[in-house]
């Protein structure tokens, strides 16, 4: 372990010592250099898998100047490695020998391997093209610390199920010959350190399986996990895949955070399920899938009484989990969720809200007369008079839609929010309904008298008023005439004597 530290200190400088001495070819720019070109790329020509036990060699070629490549050399840290490390053996940007071809830069490395002994991964990468992958492979540098490495590929031909995973792997054996490769087929385990994960972190004690596998025929495995073969509970897990070869050496890990759900989302929303005209309600979505850190995607739909069916609009998100509405029209409203897991299983809840009309409330106006939603009106054929209902209130979104009817003896003899002279012009007697209806159909009602008197009657009315009023005085002081007569009749007077 010591020689192996000592060598990663020593190495950089040995390497550039060694570079020191070598002359370069100028760089030149091609034509495909610029990064947002489809014809960039950066190629390792080398196999890996290499063994190299006095010189690291490796070329390759790239269309994008040298001098803007970063190579280095890593450890690969094997499964239960004593000693981790990340940080990189050697890295540089100089390179040993660079000739140009067609617009093409190619390069070669030569390294002394000196006392190094690793399996490990050297990479290139260029900085200034970000969306350009990493290139790399793996070799073995000296004689001692190697072992096989498996390196996860990704692939979509694989036939998967909600309970089960298939993860190929590509397995680089010490000098990655055929003949190595095929006698891992029947030698080699797989296994993997495993424990339920929720957030960052596990929440179940870690124990170690052995997973099942196949080997393809062009030599990369395929491992299945399984989720009633490993008594896999539905949650997120944690796996540490290594391999162990028949040599009983242990490989690097790959982490893996496979997801295993087989049953779909159990969904409840809590709100109110009736309310007024123009009311503003909340509803929430309580979302349980069966265990922690669980993803689901929840959409809102709301179903109108019209029978539109949208989205959500305005401020009517809240959260994911949570809404707001306000009910503009009478009816029954629908509020619906879907919600969506990670593995595609869904659930989708409804919740029914009936929603009550207001009536309008009339209020009436008229001369002499306070507001009130009875009026009486006596007036005669000559005079001007009318009756106001226009301050007749009701819900914003229907106020403005109300439709005022006057009715007498079941005849509408107007229409609109006033009602005046020019509609009732003969004298006589009225007993006038006024009808408001709002745009739902609900109406309110309200009674009203009106008199109206021509003029000659007016006048023979105020002639009979004075000569009862005459008639009353009258009467009035003849009584009391009477009454004083008889009291002085009544009266007696004694004599004076003495004179």
């Amino acid at each position: 372990m010591s020689q192996n530290i000592m060598s990663s200190r020593l190495l950089p400088l040995l390497v550039v010592f060694f570079l020191a001495t070598v002359t370069f070819s100028p760089t030149v720019s091609g034509t495909n250099v610029d990064g947002q070109s489809s014809n960039v790329f950066v190629e390792i020509e080398t196999s890996e898998g290499i063994i190299f036990d006095d010189f690291i060699n490796i070329s390759g070629e790239s269309s994008i100047p040298v001098s803007e490549l970063i190579w280095s050399i890593d450890n690969i840290e094997q499964y239960n490695s004593i000693v981790s490390s990340t940080e990189s053996i050697v890295s540089s940007s100089t390179f040993t020998d660079v000739n140009v071809y067609n617009d093409l830069f190619h390069w070669d490395l030569s390294i002394p391997v000196n006392e190094l002994n690793c399996t490990c991964k050297f990479s290139i990468v260029a900085p200034n093209h970000p969306s350009l992958a990493e290139e790399s492979i793996v070799i073995f540098i000296g004689h001692l610390n190697h072992f096989s490495v498996i390196n996860y590929q990704p692939t979509f031909n694989n036939v998967e199920s909600a309970d089960s995973e298939l993860l190929n792997y590509e397995v680089i054996g010490i000098g990655n010959t055929e003949m190595g490769i095929n006698q891992y087929s029947d030698n080699v385990v797989f296994k993997a350190d495993i424990c339920q994960y929720s957030g960052s972190s596990c929440v179940s004690e870690t124990r170690t399986v052995v997973l099942n596998h196949t080997m393809q025929s062009d030599s990369t495995f395929v491992v299945e996990i399984n989720q009633d073969f490993l008594s896999l509970d539905d949650g997120n897990w944690h796996f540490e895949i290594f391999m162990r070869d028949s040599y009983l050496r242990l490989s690097n890990i790959d982490e893996k955070i496979l997801t295993f759900d087989t049953m779909p989302p159990e969904v409840q929303i809590s709100g109110a399920i009736s309310a007024s005209e123009m009311d503003t309600e909340v509803f929430s979505a309580k979302v349980d899938d069966g265990y922690d850190s669980s993803l689901v995607a929840l959409t809102w739909t709301i179903t109108e009484p019209s029978g539109i069916v949208r989205g959500l609009i305005g401020d009517e998100h809240i959260s994911d989990s949570s809404i707001m509405v306000q009910f503009n029209k009478s009816g029954v409203w629908n509020i619906s969720v879907l919600a969506i897991d990670s593995v595609g299983h869904f659930t989708k809840q409804h919740h029914e809200v009936s929603i009550v009309n207001i009536a309008p409330e009339i209020s009436l106006q008229a001369p002499s007369s306070e507001s009130s939603d009875t009026v009486k009106i006596v007036t005669e054929t000559s005079q001007e008079w009318y009756i106001d209902a226009s301050m007749t209130s009701d819900t914003s979104n229907d106020v403005d839609d109300l439709l005022f009817h006057w009715v007498v003896d079941g005849e509408i003899i107007h229409v609109g929010d006033n009602l005046s002279n020019a509609n009732l012009e003969s004298a006589g007697n009225y007993a006038v309904t006024l009808v408001v209806t709002d745009n739902d159909g609900l109406s309110t009602t309200s009674e009203i008298e009106i008199i109206i008197e021509s003029k000659d009657e007016s006048s023979d009315s105020k002639v009979s008023i004075t000569l009862i009023a005459l008639c009353v005085i009258l009467v009035v002081l003849s009584i009391v005439l009477l009454f004083r007569f008889n009291r002085e009749e009544n009266s007696f007077n004694l004599p004076k004597w003495g004179k």
